[in-house]
């Protein structure tokens, strides 16, 4: 469901999809069920890849917020994802 709804062409579904995705990593805490979201992970960066392309601010901004909270976790949820990083470097390279 997360990941169907971070692809979707809609820009209130993406929306609605990656702050659903965070409210419920940040609802599994530290838990180790919450590692079961790191599919999740690459479908968001993809959508918000996708969206600052296309100059969509609000999914960026949303999906900001969702990696911050995946980095405040003890569980390593984003650790695998290398594509973090490029994401984070592609934000702040197009605002600068």
């Amino acid at each position: 469901m997360f990941t169907l709804g971070c692809q979707d062409g809609v820009t209130g579904v993406v929306i609605e999809a990656l702050s659903a995705t965070g409210t419920y990593i940040m609802q599994l805490g530290d838990s180790p069920e919450v590692m079961a979201m790191k599919n999740v992970i690459s479908p968001m960066l993809s959508a918000m890849g996708k969206c600052l392309r296309d100059g969509d601010e609000d999914i960026v901004v949303e999906g900001l917020d969702v990696m911050q909270q995946c980095c405040e976790l003890e569980e390593p949820l984003i650790n695998d994802h290398i594509e973090v990083r490029h994401m984070m470097i592609s934000v702040l390279t197009f605002s600068i």
